[in-house]
């Protein structure tokens, strides 16, 4: 999320998901979620070659050698020259730290006695998900490469074992578009293809799919996109905007058929992205409407929903708006940032849709490491430092803990739809004093929170082949288990 306005000031730095493409904010589009075609310089052993190698030898060798394959597929040869173990998902926090992490459990901590007050016992239906990064639309024409899909399945596979229902993953505009690829000269039916092909991959496996549509990030978190969705947004009236978000949204129900779609999750996030003026109840309301119009016409059984973020000052009049959408099935909170009374918000916002009818879905969540301060001073938009934190494994309690939190509060709204977005670190943390002690790139130097998303996003990978978990993904299917 580009900002947020409370009391008067700007807060700053509280994340846009529909901006983040894959594993990692910004050089994911070159890594892809742990699944992106070869990045790094070639050196000098195909795919193709390493399975042939593998075929000659023995059983033992032939597993190994695959999964290096598998790898090279995922990261490139560069990320996958030796094999390592997980890094420590724990351990000390350390000092500069010590105070974030201690006030983030003790806002956890109040918010649990609040939901335990509410009775939170009662196990009502939840598709409890997790966000499919490797199939983020931010990845553009990576999508399209031969490792895109045997990635997706890999990551489907490892998602499903964790004892997921259900797979969140955007398909932005304008993919899917006609218009745009014409403009951009890229091949629309590819993608569709890519996508249909998703979808039916997680149904064989039981899971349910659930798809947001909203503007693809512009700029640094779509770098490795293959073209430049500002200069079209740029070129685009609002009512052309409108008028293509309406065919994207059609094209979603009609040939990919979603349990679940979001029409669009953050009107802040949405206006700075597309620079189009829809950061307001009133203005996304009549968007809402004119894509239910256009949805009028397509046959679809599934539910459809939009949302706002739960750091938004206006989210209650949000809310409120779509309340008077017949239309509308279910309601979207995203929780990140949880200070300033965002989590007691989340829960506010989740009452006033269900007082009114209709559903609630929790489509993104996960905790974001933020000081009050630095909510009102950071923009991830262009700033990709409050996410790196993220990687580090001393966080790995703290994220279990918000990720139960999440599950209570889905139990006490009866929420349909609870998904945990950087579903990255379910497999694989970085040890913060080896990253500190070792630092990045040559000649050696301290990470830049890129390259620290860069080293996550391959340790990642990584663990997705070994079929490796962390503490945060076993807890997350300890909570979720039936």
């Amino acid at each position: 999320m580009p900002g947020v306005h409370r009391g008067g000031r700007r807060l700053t730095g509280v994340k846009s998901p529909r901006w983040r493409s894959e594993v990692c904010p910004r050089r994911v589009t070159r890594r892809g979620a742990g699944v992106a075609a070869a990045a790094a310089a070639d050196d000098g052993r195909s795919v193709e070659r390493l399975v042939l190698q593998a075929a000659s030898m023995t059983a033992t060798r032939n597993r190994t050698l695959a999964r290096l394959a598998i790898c090279v597929l995922l990261l490139g040869p560069g990320a996958c020259g030796h094999e390592s173990a997980p890094a420590p998902d724990r351990g000390a926090v350390p000092a500069e730290f010590q105070d974030l992490y201690g006030s983030l459990q003790a806002t956890l901590d109040s918010f649990n006695r609040t939901l335990d007050a509410r009775g939170s016992g009662t196990r009502t239906p939840v598709t409890f998900s997790a966000e499919l990064l490797t199939a983020n639309a931010n990845r553009g024409q990576q999508l399209l490469g031969s490792d895109a899909l045997p990635g997706a399945r890999l990551e489907l596979d490892r998602l499903r074992a964790l004892g997921v229902r259900g797979v969140v993953f955007t398909v932005s505009f304008p993919l899917l578009y006609p218009p745009f690829h014409a403009w951009s000269h890229t091949d629309a039916a590819a993608y569709l293809s890519f996508y249909r092909q998703v979808a039916a991959e997680a149904r064989a496996r039981g899971l349910k799919v659930a798809i947001g549509t909203g503007p693809m990030f512009r700029g640094v978190y779509s770098a490795g996109a293959g073209f430049d969705v500002g200069a079209y947004y740029d070129q685009l009236s609002t009512d052309e905007y409108l008028f293509g978000r309406g065919e994207v949204a059609k094209a979603i129900a009609r040939d990919l058929q979603p349990d679940f779609l979001e029409l669009g999750g953050e009107p802040d996030s949405e206006a700075e992205i597309s620079g189009k003026p829809v950061n307001s109840p009133f203005v996304y309301l009549t968007l809402t409407n004119y894509l239910l119009d256009q949805l009028g016409s397509v046959e679809w059984p599934g539910r459809v929903g939009v949302g706002v973020g739960s750091w938004h000052p206006l989210a209650p009049s949000f809310v409120r708006g779509y309340c008077t959408a017949s239309r509308i099935d279910f309601v979207d909170v995203h929780v990140y940032p949880i200070s300033l009374g965002f989590l007691q918000q989340a829960l506010s916002l989740s009452d006033t849709a269900r007082a009114c009818g209709k559903g609630v879905a929790i489509s993104e969540a996960w905790l974001l490491k933020a000081r009050d301060a630095e909510l009102r001073q950071t923009s991830n938009a262009v700033d990709p430092s409050l996410f790196a934190r993220d990687a580090y494994g001393f966080w790995a309690p703290l994220d279990a803990s918000f990720l139960s939190t999440m599950v209570k509060l889905a139990y006490v709204t009866r929420a349909e739809l609870l998904s945990a977005f950087w579903s990255r670190y379910f497999f694989a943390y970085l040890d913060y004093d080896t990253v500190a002690r070792d630092g990045c790139g040559t000649p050696r130097h301290a990470c830049a929170p890129a390259e620290v998303l860069d080293l996550a996003s391959a340790a990642a990978a990584r663990s997705i082949v070994a079929g490796d978990y962390t503490s945060t993904g076993r807890a997350y299917m300890g909570q979720i288990a039936p």
